[in-house]
């Protein structure tokens, strides 16, 4: 069967609408009972009591009209006993009065029964005194006393007559009267007591039919509530089931095609996520990247590593196997970029390329992140050289690996930058540069991770670092402090605090030109830790500055070659 579509207005006016029909229906009933009960009150009050009394006050005057008779014939001629007459046929009148209006009003059919046998009993009561009336006229007619002797027994005769059958009328009615009372008042209680029911009835089923509506209402805004939640945390595999035709089956359907939309988006992310950072695919799936595509002027912290040994193993592996060990290796450089929230630009051969920049990462930490990215990569590269042999299958021979890293900080244009047909969204700027030129010089220091004085200075009070030297990199136009990072703050050892002063007393001497002294400090050095690499490039340099003194110096070196 084909549903009709129902909106919520409408809904919502069915149940007032039905609502308004059962309290309507329950007013009609409630009055037209009422009326009834009222028209059994009218035809009590209005016809049976006041009849029930006006045979009393009958019985009243035919009682006073005995007693005339009794006590002296002769009475019977006066005017009062004709007076007494008049009245009672004004009584008897008026109790024909009373009973056909108490006809008209009666809604019980005992009622109804009632005054239909009231009407020839009255009647007989008015002929029984109209015949009374006649004969007290007769026997005051009498010419002897004789005559008048007999027609007043006949006369006593006819009113005790009449009056017994008054007394008999006159206690059936009042019987009558109080049964009638009683069933005038169970009718009216069992009125109000089906008024009360049908209200209930009414209103239970109103409450009935709201429920049923609000159900139907609110079921499936729960489903979709929890269809949202579910969305929140992230489970996109489930949809809402539409079981309704109004605006919530709508917004239903609608939420389903925005699930299935955010699962398109998903695979998208999934697909595109190996090539491209996630959050980068999540700005530009989102349309939220227009400042990116168009560039902004930032503050970036860049990295650049470059895997140290790798041409002896890459010479001893098929490019099938090559192709294996480098994605292992990616993989895990990869991961510790990403855990420490930085966005992967590109791999260049073995080398990667990473930066940092808000709004990926707050600007007050992005350079302590990237330092802690630089330090990561050398416990995973720990455990990468572990797991290549069994990678690999190579049992034995293995040189040893390491990674140099630079990281530079600064100024820099951020955007996704390219041709029409191909972008990456990447960083362009001297600091990128700078921080290629630093991974190179770790080369001629020996060291594993240089960075300039920008990221020391965004990350110092996380850091623990020595101060390497002064120079201008080859490519680099201006000269800037070069710092070794050693590791996170309190994790330097005594030894290197004890080697870090040495080199700084050795580098102080080599800036002012001592070159005795200095030569002296960085031997003290290498004394200290005889492998340390830029003791050994310092004390070089030194002894080759000692042997051909430059003209001027002013304590920076300028590297001509990476």
């Amino acid at each position: 069967m084909v549903a009709l579509r129902q909106s919520i207005r409408f809904k919502i006016f069915a149940i007032a609408a039905a609502l308004l029909l059962a309290m309507i229906g329950t007013s009609i009933w409630s009055a037209f009972s009422t009326a009834r009960v009222n028209k059994q009150l009218a035809a009590f009050s209005e016809g049976l009591f006041p009849l029930a009394l006006t045979l009393g006050n009958l019985r009243a005057e035919m009682i006073s009209e005995r007693e005339q008779l009794h006590d002296d014939g002769r009475r019977a001629c006066s005017k009062g006993f004709d007076a007494r007459a008049e009245q009672s046929q004004k009584l008897i009148t008026q109790a024909f009065r009373y009973r056909e209006q108490g006809s008209e009003l009666a809604q019980l059919e005992r009622n109804r029964l009632k005054f239909a046998e009231l009407g020839p009993a009255l009647s007989q009561i008015r002929t029984m005194h109209e015949t009374l009336v006649k004969e007290v006229h007769a026997l005051c007619a009498a010419p002897d006393a004789q005559t008048v002797a007999a027609e007043m027994l006949l006369v006593r005769t006819r009113v005790v007559e009449l009056e017994e059958s008054l007394t008999v009328l006159k206690d059936d009615l009042g019987t009558f009267v109080s049964e009638s009372f009683h069933v005038v008042e169970q009718n009216e209680r069992h009125a109000l007591i089906a008024n009360l029911s049908l209200v209930g009835v009414a209103a239970l089923v109103g409450l009935y039919l709201a429920y049923v509506v609000s159900r139907g209402l609110t079921v499936p805004i729960h489903r979709l509530r929890d269809g949202a939640l579910a969305v929140q945390s992230g489970r996109l595999d489930s949809e809402v089931a539409v079981t309704t035709v109004d605006e919530i089956g709508d917004v239903t359907r609608a939420f389903n095609a925005m699930l299935a939309d955010l699962r398109a988006k998903e695979e998208i992310k999934a697909t595109f996520g190996q090539y491209v950072d996630p959050r980068i695919v999540s700005r530009l799936i989102e349309d939220e990247a227009s400042r990116s595509v168009s560039g902004e002027k930032q503050r970036v912290t860049v990295f650049f590593s470059d895997l140290a040994g790798f041409t002896p193993i890459a010479d001893r592996l098929t490019p099938g196997g090559l192709v294996t060990m480098m994605n292992a290796y990616f993989t895990q450089m990869s991961n510790a970029i990403r855990e420490h929230h930085g966005i992967i630009d590109k791999y260049i051969g073995d080398g990667i390329m990473a930066f940092w920049v808000p709004p990926f990462v707050s600007p007050e930490t992005q350079a302590i992140e990237a330092c802690g990215a630089a330090l990561a990569q050398f416990e995973r590269l720990a455990r990468f050289e572990q797991e290549l042999p069994e990678l690999m299958g190579l049992r034995r021979d293995l040189p040893p690996m390491s990674i140099r890293i630079g990281l530079s900080s600064g100024d820099a244009i951020v955007g996704s930058i390219g041709s029409d047909v191909a972008r990456s969204f990447t960083v362009m700027g001297d600091v990128a540069n700078a921080g290629s030129r630093l991974e190179e010089a770790n080369r001629f220091y020996g060291t594993r991770i240089l960075i300039d004085e920008q990221t020391r200075q965004m990350a110092s009070d996380a850091i623990d670092v020595r101060f390497i030297d002064r120079a201008v990199l080859k490519g680099l136009s201006e000269a800037g402090a070069i710092y070794e990072l050693r590791g996170m703050r309190g994790t330097e050892t005594q030894h290197g605090v004890e080697l870090i002063g040495l080199y700084e007393a050795a580098y102080d001497a080599y800036a002012r030109g001592a070159w005795a002294i200095a030569r002296k400090g960085f031997a003290q050095c290498l004394a200290l830790c005889p492998d340390d690499g830029p003791a050994k490039a310092m004390l070089a340099r030194t002894e080759q500055l000692a042997s051909t003194p430059p003209t001027a110096w002013d304590g920076i070196w300028r590297a001509m070659t990476k």
